[in-house]
């Protein structure tokens, strides 16, 4: 006979010396379990009980007893001597090290017994990735002979990621038996597919002469796109100026209706260029003619609400044109604009803070002091709120590449400095990207006397600039439109347009943050290509790369958008078109 605490849906058997268990009679009102043996020989015999719970076992009490022959004998169990069996894991979906997961897959996880559903939670069932942990409904069914738990994350996992799932020692069975150990294990999700393309502009597709161009695209941390870009009517008349229109595309959903986002529709307006901060607000910069001169102007995409605020003039300096706006946002949502001015004798670099409470700084600030013109500004944002800007400027000897830091801390651009050191030649077209932890890089062109190279130098938060460019291509042939990308870590990836062999490529090259090296630069296109150019890139949050450009085959009459996939775990693939 066994005393202990008896719940609905128990049974129990009686094993005596491992031999063929004995069903054993339930008395729910005083708590206690019996059951009657046969004869039994003399001498000591093991007595083992099983409780089992809707058919799984999940606790065993144990006693020893002398057996006196022609006497009856009274075991009991004290409810001391009762061990409850600790839950296991038997099956988990994906499963360990599972591969080519899809992104829209839930997590489940057999137990071999039934469990506490108030443990099953997200405290104890975590889901991890590079970004961080996973936000997820977890949810529990004990059906037998069936124990299982669900995760079901918020949003869809990343593509090529690598999770790590995690059962904490929290979860419990249904007599509280916590597991022995927490239980963890890995798996890596799918890539994806290009889809159908689609028109998102104002009916460019079907009426050519409503002319789109020098698109621009940003994404938040939910999967959300913004794009934007310039369309105007070439004719008939009358010409209708270029406006700057924007569509978002919600994840889910899809691609919205596209409208502009410019009030002065008299001039042309030009040169777009977004940034989006991680809970969805966007800022977009671009510049548009009074009718006398160029003037700065930006608008706010307020994801709160949903809608685009009015269009500001964020420059009133009428000394001279401004042109090549920049915008970065960073992790707050506070924003920076860069852009070149004339003050009548030279052209300036200057900047405007953006507040996340929604309003512009008055007054812009320059970014440099040099005597001679600077031109071509690009900005970048790190996770701190530094902000690192670049720009070419005539030092009175060439056009060499400037840099300078705004601090977010004190709020102001700090001295610039020169970033480049070679006399042989100018420099030009300088991109920068910077990683979340402040480490940056920029490449640039710049002529060696002979030819003209991509180069690049980096910047370590805490200690500066390095003194050493090193060119990172290997042909003896101009190089063109560098772009360069940052993932988490500080590697980089870098693209650009050169010829090799007669033929055009966009070639890439890889540093390493490990080795603090450039790595051998490959071609990352392919086929009989007559022309190609303009190459984009951009890292995602797993360390992943995609690149685009523009390509012409020969045979074929205009130009089309090809791709290519850079996994971190292979390298580039084969390219898309």
């Amino acid at each position: 006979r066994s005393r202990t605490r008896v719940r609905r849906g128990f049974s129990a058997q009686l094993v005596v010396d491992g031999s063929t268990p004995i069903e054993m009679t339930i008395d729910l009102e005083n708590d206690q379990v019996t059951a009657t043996t046969g004869p039994l020989s003399p001498g000591t015999h093991t007595f083992v009980i099983h409780y089992f719970l809707d058919g799984a076992l999940v606790a065993a009490a144990t006693s020893q007893a002398q057996i006196i022959a022609g006497q009856n004998t009274n075991i009991v169990f004290s409810p001391d001597s009762t061990v409850n069996r600790p839950p296991t894991v038997l099956e988990t979906r994906p499963a360990g090290n599972a591969t080519g997961v899809s992104t829209n897959s839930t997590l489940k996880t057999t137990f071999s017994q039934p469990m506490n559903p108030a443990s099953l939670n997200s405290l104890n069932f975590t889901l991890t990735g590079l970004s961080g942990s996973v936000p997820g409904v977890v949810s529990y069914v004990g059906t037998p002979p069936s124990f299982e738990t669900t995760f079901t994350p918020s949003q869809p996992l990343a593509l090529i990621a690598d999770y790590t799932a995690t059962l904490g020692t929290g979860i419990s069975g249904i007599l509280d038996e916590a597991l022995a150990a927490a239980y963890v294990w890995q798996f890596t999700t799918a890539d994806g597919t290009w889809q159908s393309s689609e028109g998102i502009d104002f009916n460019s597709v079907t009426d050519p002469l409503n002319h789109a161009g020098s698109p621009k695209i940003a994404v938040d941390s939910n999967g959300d796109v913004i794009a934007v870009w310039t369309q105007g009517a070439l004719s008939p008349a009358p010409f209708i100026p270029t406006e700057i229109w924007a569509n978002r595309y919600v994840k889910g959903v899809g691609w919205g209706t596209p409208q502009t986002i410019n009030t002065n529709t008299t001039y042309a307006a030009d040169l777009p260029k977004i940034a989006v901060a991680p809970n969805g607000h966007a800022l977009v910069v671009w510049q548009q003619s009074d009718g006398t001169r160029n003037n700065i102007w930006a608008n706010r995409f307020n994801n709160t609400t949903g809608t685009w605020e009015s269009a500001q003039l964020i420059e009133t300096d009428n000394a001279g044109s401004a042109d090549s706006p920049q915008i970065a946002v960073d992790a707050n949502g506070n924003g920076i604009a860069i852009w070149r001015q004339s003050d009548g004798s030279f052209t300036n670099i200057m900047s405007k803070r953006f507040s996340n409470s929604g309003t512009w700084e008055t007054s812009a600030s320059p970014v440099e002091s040099g005597a001679g013109s600077a031109h071509t500004p690009q900005i970048a944002v790190g996770a701190n709120g530094n902000v690192l800007a670049v720009w070419v400027q005539d030092d009175g000897a060439q056009f060499s590449l400037f840099a300078n830091q705004f601090d977010a801390n004190t709020a102001s651009w700090r001295t610039e400095e020169r970033i480049e050191f070679s006399n042989a030649g100018a420099a030009d077209t300088p991109k920068i990207a910077i990683a979340p932890n402040g480490t940056a890089t920029a490449v640039w062109r710049q002529s060696d006397g002979s030819t003209i190279n991509v180069l690049s130098n980096r910047f370590i938060l805490g200690t500066g600039w390095n003194t050493s460019t090193p060119a990172i291509d290997t042909e003896n042939q101009e190089a063109f439109t560098p772009e360069v990308a940052v993932d988490t870590q500080g590697n980089a990836l870098a693209v650009w347009r050169q010829s090799k062999n007669g033929q055009i490529h966009i070639f890439s090259s890889r540093y390493n943050s490990n080795t603090n090296l450039w790595e051998t630069p490959e071609p990352i296109e392919s086929g009989n290509a007559s022309n190609a150019g303009f190459p984009q890139i951009a890292f995602d949050l797993n360390g992943n790369a995609i690149a685009v450009w523009a390509q012409l085959d020969s045979g074929e009459t205009f130009d089309n958008v090809w791709a290519n996939r850079f996994l971190k775990s292979s390298g580039w693939q084969t390219p898309e078109k």
